[in-house]
This record gives structure tokens, sequence and C-alpha cells, in this order.
């Protein structure tokens, strides 16, 4: 036996000389691994009164080894299931009784070995809670710190594993123990040992070792900041303009990187781009858009492949008319009605056709369309409940547009394709087409067919400088020029209603 302990301090001490001589000084040296039963099987097995002796023979002959390298260096006795106290109670009882030499109890902690749910923030809890109570009591009992020397969590739940690790050293660094080892992290999730925290497609740590950083996340899709720069919800581009779509997008840790950005436009992918050196902006620019109302989003996609999208916005390409409010408001809209400029963001205007209850509720424009073809009619509307519109063109045909229950606080878009099947002048009334009546409509929109001049407000005119406009409810007839005034010599002096309005390819946004 005297041999046997022999040769474990010279193992021990060739061990840590070799280490010194690289100038490399370990801390702290665990005597065995998870030494539940001892070590040196069979004759330090702890079953039996000799085997714990010769268990703690090895014991004191490693840790002399340990001193005279470096007493300054750290000797840890591990065991595994830190949820068992009973367990490790017993065996440093043990220890104390017949003189074991060492400095630190280690303990493994892994909920997967416990049989432990850390699914949940209440289990996470429970779980923790577990833990501790096995170290306070071992403290205690032994005055002797403790170390977690081993722990992990399956490298295909890494939100679980980041979300337990996080709290575990919250908790580990409040009631003073010494550290923290995760067992083992390199391991990638394809290697067969699934407690590793290493991504074999990006060579990377998943979100588990974040919590190392002090970093706990609350969803998965947390890995990247991203929002839209421009354009800005709603914006009217003219024909042929350059439209630039532009999304800000940065990592939020620090072991993963946006790795693309792809742009949609009207649900479909028109582009990606990658990172540019020293810069979190990604952009798209295009030219050729034909005229109609178009949604925008991005994805922002990072290094392990996790995805956050953007908000979407919404923006027109005319040639397109803007029908609007007249003056601070119509069809019935009173000042006690305008809240919804406060209540929902991006009101494009001054007044708006409020939500009513009757179902014959109606709104009604003149307007002009210069060739027969294709035009789209487009609502921006909010609305808590689906509700639908009927379009009338000369209380003729019709189009029956379905607007969907809008998001909180955000405007949405509703649009569909009408065949003016006559050139001049035609009457445009919406309708509520249920007894919940209209939804909040910020605006009606017309966009022409490509290489088809705007449709213009007013019935019999024609555009010469200026946008010419018929009141609905009256038959005067004013010209107005790009800045809203008026041009026409009948003595008014009324500005164009408010709204917004592309004339000659130029965009007009007449308020207040």
């Amino acid at each position: 036996m005297d041999a046997l302990a022999q040769k474990v301090y010279d193992h021990t001490y060739d061990v840590l000389k070799a280490l010194y001589d690289l100038d490399i000084h370990p801390r702290w040296v665990a005597i065995g691994n998870e030494t539940k039963y001892g070590m040196l099987y069979d004759v330090g097995r702890t079953k039996t009164t000799e085997g714990i002796k010769n268990f703690v023979r090895f014991i004191n002959s490693a840790y002399q080894a340990i001193q005279d390298v470096d007493p300054s260096m750290l000797a840890v006795i591990h065991l595994p299931n830190a949820h068992d106290e009973a367990t490790a109670r017993k065996m440093f009882d043990n220890l104390q009784k017949y003189g074991a030499n060492y400095d630190v109890i280690g303990l493994s902690a892994y909920p997967r070995w416990s049989h432990l749910d850390v699914t949940t923030d209440a289990n996470i809890k429970s779980t923790i809670n577990t833990y501790m109570t096995t170290f306070k009591n071992l403290k205690q009992r032994f005055g002797k710190p403790v170390m977690v020397v081993e722990t992990g969590h399956y490298c295909d739940q890494p939100l679980d594993g980041n979300r337990f690790l996080a709290e575990f050293m919250k908790a580990l660094i409040a009631d003073g123990e010494l550290g923290c080892f995760y067992w083992e992290p390199e391991a990638f999730d394809n290697s067969g040992y699934n407690l590793g925290a290493w991504s074999s497609q990006t060579h990377q740590a998943t979100i588990t070792m974040d919590a190392y950083r002090g970093v706990k996340h609350t969803a998965v899709n947390k890995y990247a900041t991203t929002q839209l720069s421009l354009p800005v919800d709603t914006l009217i581009y003219a024909p042929g303009d350059s439209i630039e779509l532009k999304a800000y997008a940065k990592s939020t840790t620090k072991v993963t990187d946006v790795s693309k950005v792809d742009f949609f436009l009207n649900g479909s992918q028109v582009a990606s781009r990658e990172p540019q050196k020293n810069s979190h902006y990604f952009s798209y620019t295009t030219d050729t858009l034909p005229s109609g109302h178009y949604t925008f989003h991005a994805v922002a996609v990072d290094t392990q492949g996790h995805e956050q999208t953007t908000d979407t916005v919404s923006f027109l390409v005319g040639p397109v008319m803007v029908f609007q409010e007249q003056g601070k408001g119509f069809a019935g809209c009173s000042d006690s009605l305008a809240g919804v400029a406060q209540s929902v963001k991006h009101y494009t205007g001054e007044g708006y056709i409020p939500a009513s209850s009757e179902r014959k509720s109606t709104v009604s424009w003149n307007a002009q369309f210069a060739e027969v073809g294709d035009y789209t009619f487009i609502l921006r509307y909010h609305t808590d409940v689906s509700k639908s519109v009927q379009i009338y063109v000369d209380d003729d045909d019709y189009i029956i547009l379905k607007c969907a229950s809008s998001p909180t606080g955000k405007w949405a878009y509703a649009s569909k394709t009408m065949t003016i099947a006559e050139a001049g002048a035609h009457r445009i009334t919406l309708h509520g087409l249920t007894n919940k009546g209209f939804p909040d409509l910020d605006f009606m929109a017309i966009a022409s067919p490509p290489n088809v001049a705007m449709v213009q407000r007013g019935g019999d005119v024609t555009m010469v400088e200026g946008i010419r406009t018929t009141d609905v409810h009256t038959s005067i007839s004013r010209v107005y020029d790009l800045s809203g005034r008026v041009v026409s010599p009948d003595g008014s002096t009324e500005r164009l209603p408010s709204g917004i309005y592309i004339c000659q390819g130029k965009k007009l946004v007449i308020s207040k």
C-alpha cells in the first residue's frame, strides 16, 4: 500500500511540476474525478472501512505533492450529484474521521443527472434552491468552501441552459462559492456528448455560455437588435424615384454576429446583404417598382442561424392620388373623435373617418381618371376587429376590401384592383359593409397603371400646372399650385385640403 501511495504522490508531483516548468500555475487541483466510491479500486473503494482508510492515504499523498510544488494551490475533493446532500455528507464525515487533508469541497451540478427540470422559471428556482441547500449545509458542517467543479445542460437547449446558468451563478456569487466550471463547453453538438455548448455550424459558443458574461436571455430571437431606419411609414414616391430600403442590425451578444440581412417586399425576398466592415446598416435600393402599395420588412440572421424580424412599414409608389379629409375632418368627424391621432402612430392628417355603428355610413369623392385600365384602390385603416368596406364607382361597379384587425397602435393597409372601363369623371363612394361600420380610415389612395397619368381630384378637369379639385359637397372648382395655394381667380383663399399628393413627379404634403 505504501508503494501505491508513493505512486500517487509521484504522479501528482510530476504533472504539476511539468506545468510549472511551462509557466502554467493551477489555482485548484482535483484529487480524482467524482470520487463517490473512492479511487484506485478495489483497494481504495470506500465500501469497506479499510477501503476508506486507503482512499484517505491516497488523498493525503496527492495533497503533499501539491504542497511540495506550490502551497498556494488548493486541493479539491470532487463528488457527483450536488442534489444528494446525504451521500456527500457521509463521504466527508468519513474523510474527516480518518484525517484526510483537502481545501475545497467540489461538486458536480448537472440538472440532467439530478433529474431536475429547468425549462421554466419556477423549476429553475427550485433546482437552484436544491443545490444551494446542499452547499450551505456542507460548508457549515465541514468548514470548507464549495466549488461547482462540473455543470452543463443539453446542447440542443441553449436557451434553457443559459437561463439556468445565469440564475445559478448569481446564487453562487451571492453565497460566496469559489467558482463554477462548465464541462465540456467546447464539445460540439454533433460529437455524441450532448451536454456541450459549441455549435458545429458556426464553431462558436452557443448562448448557453453567455451566462458567464452575466447575460440572461429571455427569448431565442433576441440574438440581434434590428430596426428599420428607412423608409418612414408612410411615404409616397414618384415613378422612377430611387427608393432605399434600409435596416439596422447588431448582435446583442459577444459570441455571435449578424451574418446577413434579407429584404422583403410584399412578403417576397428581393435581396440579401452581408455586413460591411464597421457598419451595422444594410440596404437595398430600387427604382423600378410599378405604381401601387408596398410592404417592406427585413430579417436579420446571426452566425448561429437564429433570426429576428423587423416591423413592417408601408409605402406607395405613384402615380397615386391620396383622397383624405376636407379641412379638419369630414363625414361627420367631430373634434371629440380626433383622438386617433394620439392613439394610432403615424397618422398622416388632421381628421379621419371614424369607426361607425351605422351600416349605411358612406363617404364620397369625385375623381378624374385619365384613361381606362386597372387601377389599385388602397385603404389605410385601423380596426380592432375585422371589418369590410365596399368601394363603389358611380354607385355601380364596386369591390370589397376586407380589413383584417390591425396591430395595436398601428395603421394597416388593404388594397384591390378594379377595372375602370370609361375614362373621365367618376364618383368614388365608400360604404361600411357590416353592422360594425367602417374601420378608422386615414385615407383612400388610387394608384394608376404603369404609364398612365395619375388620378385627379374633381370632376371634368384637366391637369395643367397644378392640382385641380372639386369639393365633394359643392360644385366650386379650384386650381392649386404645388405649395397648396389657390391660383384660380375666384377670390378664394382656401388651401388644398390636408393630404399627400404627387404632382408632375413631385411629392406634396399639405398639413395645417
